[in-house]
This record gives C-alpha cells, sequence and structure tokens, in this order.
C-alpha cells in the first residue's frame, strides 16, 4: 500500500479536525456498507463455520443477525457474536440442505 504524503503544517488546526471528521465519516460508512454487503449473504438457520483465534473451526447455525455481528449456536451449544465477514457457509456434509425448514434447532 502506498503511503500518501501530506504536508499537514499548511492547515489551521479548524481545518484539520474538519478533515479527520470527514476521514472518520467516510471510513465508517465503507465499513458499513462493507459489513452489510456479507451480512447479506446469510438468513437464520443457515449452517455457517468460522475460525477462532486459536485456529479451532466451530460449525454451528445462524440464530440471529444483528446489525454488525451474527450469533451462532454452535454444535457444541454455544453461542458466539462473530462479524459476517469471518463466516464462511458450512459445507454440506450428506448432500442435503443444511437449513432447518425455518427452526432453529431440530425438535
Amino acid at each position: 500500500m502506498n503511503m500518501i504524503q501530506l504536508d499537514f503544517s499548511k492547515y489551521k488546526l479548524e481545518e484539520l479536525i474538519d478533515l479527520n471528521k470527514r476521514l472518520v465519516d467516510y471510513v465508517k460508512a465503507v465499513q458499513h456498507a462493507k459489513d452489510a454487503q456479507a451480512i447479506a449473504k446469510f438468513d437464520i438457520g443457515d449452517r455457517v463455520q468460522f475460525r477462532t483465534t486459536t485456529g479451532e473451526t466451530i460449525k454451528g447455525t445462524i440464530f440471529r443477525i444483528n446489525r454488525k455481528t451474527i450469533v451462532i449456536h454452535s454444535d457444541d451449544h454455544h453461542n458466539w457474536k462473530v462479524s459476517a465477514n469471518l463466516l464462511q457457509k458450512a459445507p454440506n456434509e450428506n448432500g442435503r440442505d443444511k437449513r432447518l425448514g425455518g427452526r432453529l434447532f431440530p425438535v
């Protein structure tokens, strides 16, 4: 990534504060759009997986979709709040659709 060279000494403090606010707003908008795009790929009941910071693969079912995160009920009966950017659809192990037909858990 190329570093942009700027001479901030040419600007007044008020101008730098305004520039900072505009940059922060822009970065937040870009991140929000990226999060929304990632979340749109998933639905409640989807089977998903992700890797923890220790490298363990967790598989589970989407329980709730929040504005920024997705809550997963894992196969070992724990709940995980995960960024959608870290999730991927779980591989279909037996050739059948892994969704639970509108139910969160099999009855």
